[in-house]
């Protein structure tokens, strides 16, 4: 709900970009659900459009903002477990260092974020095959208390899916 009024607002709440910065850098890690997370990680890049509205001139700090906010999302996209909250925050890196512009990353940050970005794709290939091996190791069981029934199986298909 707050990003809407970032949003509708622009600029007129450039005052208030700390306190809602915080708001949103706590909600991104928030265990209890993950549709607040998607939501925390999708409102800081308009967070950033709203202080490049409000402070034209202030770009350094725009920046440092941007630098903050990626580094918070990576933070929280190191233990997080739902692929569609992956998605979300992958997102909303994207369109941080969009709204940041030129010279927000460096050589060797671009070398740090392409090693994260190249953890998370491993992550998820080895998700994937785990699926696929509990699959194959639970099909065949021949009690079928122990083996997987056909809404298991949907739901294994499911989490494969949202991997890509």
């Amino acid at each position: 709900m707050l990003i809407v009024f970032v949003e509708e607002l622009g600029g007129g709440c450039g005052q208030f970009i700390e306190q809602i910065s915080e708001i949103l850098l706590a909600l991104t890690q928030f265990s209890a659900s993950d549709n607040i997370r998607n939501s925390a990680a999708g409102a800081l890049p308009a967070l950033i459009k709203c202080a490049k509205t409000a402070f034209p001139d202030k770009v350094a700090e725009m920046q440092i903002m941007a630098k903050k906010y990626s580094n918070n999302i990576i933070d929280a996209m190191e233990s997080e477990t739902e692929t569609d909250c992956l998605i979300c925050q992958a997102q909303a890196l994207k369109e941080i260092i969009e709204e940041a512009g030129d010279n927000l990353l460096v050589a060797e940050s671009v070398t740090q974020f392409h090693d994260k970005v190249w953890t998370f794709i491993n992550s998820s290939e080895n998700r994937i095959s785990d699926n696929r091996k509990y699959e194959q190791e639970n099909s065949n069981v021949e009690e079928e208390d122990d083996g997987l029934d056909e809404e298991d199986l949907l739901v294994l298909k499911e989490e494969n899916k949202n991997e890509f």
